[in-house]
């Protein structure tokens, strides 16, 4: 069973579970045992046809399951959910606003440009998402606040558009935070954008990007394979490909992991020594705190 969990601002939590179960509904019966049922459940401010508001406990969210859902992606204004074939799904809160059978709806943008889509991501204090194809092409939508969109442009735009800014590079990773992005090409290459006080961004200042910029300052050798991106005052998260970890931005309350002596803001990449030698495969940037987990299942927080 793999679990996946989205936090949605507002006070909504959606879990995913029974994975294994996708997409059974569109796929041809084969002889053997059935397979588990897929489950979604949420509870607090949810905006669905099962609840009527707010949710003290976890209830079951039927209209999910319908979709064969592979995964959620929740951010301040809306959820996005991504089915087992490829196609995305969004619903867009608002007061009183239709229920959430009546305001799935399918993002036509990526059947008119002939794409599948293999990962979304969004940012529970944040309002744009990222989604990432098969082939590695890099879409976003929502508001462009700081750049964040990485379009050139601070508008909001609605529908799924190409970031055409990272040239022939594919994607391989994304981060949405509250106020930037990231990703990852397939070279291990790391690109920013978007506000970059406190130095979030890690190119040397604090100057806010339009459109992806690679990383390049204290990482010539690094190849990285997993980001992480903050709110608020917000710092930056990276994995490289020999299980370091590396820190940068807002360093309030220790959350760079360089202790006590070194909590002030950095605008570069530096590595975590402390984590050196625990084989790090992911990591999370929270609002003041920072998570890693290692290859063998150990979970460290600072």
């Amino acid at each position: 069973t793999t679990i996946f969990l989205s936090i949605l601002k507002r006070g909504a939590l959606l879990i995913l579970c029974h994975m294994n179960r996708i997409g059974a509904l569109h796929l041809p019966s084969t002889p053997g045992p059935s397979p588990p049922e897929q489950e979604v459940y949420g509870w607090g401010q949810l905006s669905n046809e099962e609840s009527t508001g707010m949710e003290l406990y976890p209830i079951q969210c039927e209209t999910l399951i319908e979709l064969g859902v592979r995964q959620i992606a929740c951010c301040e204004f809306g959820v996005v959910v991504l089915t087992q074939s490829g196609q995305v799904y969004q619903q867009t809160h608002g007061n009183n606003g239709p229920r959430l059978k009546k305001c799935f709806i399918l993002l036509e943008a990526f059947i008119q440009d002939d794409v599948t889509i293999k990962k979304i991501v969004a940012h529970p204090e944040g309002k744009h998402f990222l989604a990432i194809t098969t082939q590695g092409e890099l879409y976003s939508w929502g508001f462009g606040d700081g750049g964040v969109l990485g379009n050139r442009d601070n508008s909001y735009c609605k529908t799924p558009t190409r970031v055409n800014t990272l040239g022939n590079n594919k994607v391989v990773d994304i981060a949405c935070g509250s106020l930037h992005s990231a990703c990852i090409t397939d070279d291990g290459a790391l690109y920013t954008w978007g506000i970059g006080k406190f130095g979030r961004l890690g190119l040397g200042n604090g100057d806010d990007r339009m459109v992806p910029t690679k990383v390049t300052m204290e990482v010539e050798h690094a190849v990285f394979t997993n980001v992480a991106c903050g709110s608020g005052d917000a710092h930056t998260l990276a994995v490289s490909s020999d299980g370091r970890v590396w820190s940068w931005g807002d360093g309030d309350y220790g959350k760079l992991g360089r202790g006590a002596q070194a909590s002030n803001s950095s605008a570069v990449p530096q590595v975590v020594d402390k984590m050196d030698g625990k084989e790090i495969i992911k990591v999370y940037a929270g609002p003041q705190y920072s998570i890693a987990l290692s290859k063998d299942g150990k979970v460290y927080w600072w």
